[in-house]
């Protein structure tokens, strides 16, 4: 089980740091400084890793379902291949992540193929807060092959943001998932698509 139990502050930003223990998530070990945005970055199925502008994506400890794996191989359109190239896969996998507050946070999902370069050969939905935010996507038919892709969107949540991807053809995947607050959010139920390589941008724009 695992327990969010820390609370880091560097530079403006707030991460969360989960420790293995016996029992279910301790959402009131959950605290943020009101002055500091949430944000938290999680590399999914991988361990903790510094991304070149510096920022920590934390390692994988609050997924359920499937396996993590890695590939090591040319990620196309990102400069982060390390991060792109661990991912979590199944057909059903969930994400509980506790938040400091009720509220609408912004949402970036970071994902790439390893196996297929072949559109209909890997389908999936992702649900955030039970409502359908990616439905029948195909990772080969957005990028045309192994490469990096992020889509974005914003959902309102309870306190408590919940994550399910679901795999229709084969199975699910995912390589990373940011959660933040943030003052320029897209309207929640759009989704939009953007560069791999624009994600540490933006985040360089909203604060470390």
């Amino acid at each position: 089980m695992t327990r969010f139990s820390s609370v880091e502050r560097l530079e403006g930003r707030v991460l969360l740091h989960a420790l293995d223990v016996a029992g279910a998530i301790d959402v009131d070990a959950v605290a943020a400084d009101d002055a500091a945005p949430f944000h938290l970055r999680l590399n999914a199925g991988g361990r903790t890793y510094v991304d070149s502008s510096g920022y920590t994506w934390e390692r994988d400890r609050i997924g359920r379902g499937g396996r993590k794996g890695r590939r090591v191989y040319d990620v196309g359109g990102t400069g982060e291949e390390p991060l792109f190239a661990t991912y979590r896969t199944g057909k059903l996998i969930r994400y509980t992540i506790p938040l400091p507050a009720p509220g609408v946070y912004g949402v970036n999902l970071l994902f790439a193929d390893p196996k297929f370069a072949e559109p209909g050969r890997r389908l999936f939905r992702v649900l955030a807060e039970d409502e359908p935010v990616l439905t029948d996507f195909d990772i080969a038919a957005s990028t045309g092959g192994r490469a990096a892709l992020v889509r974005s969107f914003a959902v309102a949540t309870d306190g408590v943001m919940d994550l399910v991807f679901h795999g229709t053809v084969g199975k699910a995947i995912v390589s990373g998932i940011e959660v933040f607050q943030g003052d320029s959010l897209p309207p929640v139920g759009t989704s939009c698509t953007c560069s791999a390589g624009s994600i540490t941008k933006r985040s360089r724009r909203r604060g470390r």
